[in-house]
């Protein structure tokens, strides 16, 4: 079976297709926003499982937000 997975986050209160500017460790990525959430309170986002993997993330990871 084949699954693909959609490059991009979950924000609260910015809209879907604003695009936004991700770090972690070495690694930055331009991913745009796809979904409202995220649906745990301390997180400012909710990223796909491609978009952790683009940015070497861990199962759970801490990336910045590059305003």
């Amino acid at each position: 079976m084949l699954t693909t997975s959609l490059v991009g986050v979950a924000h609260r209160t910015l809209p879907c297709g604003t695009v936004v500017t991700l770090r972690h460790g070495g690694s930055t990525v331009e991913v745009p926003v796809v979904d409202r959430g995220p649906f745990i309170y301390s997180r400012e986002f909710d990223l796909t499982f491609a978009t952790r993997v683009a940015l070497g993330c861990p199962d759970l990871c801490r990336a910045s937000w590059v305003r």
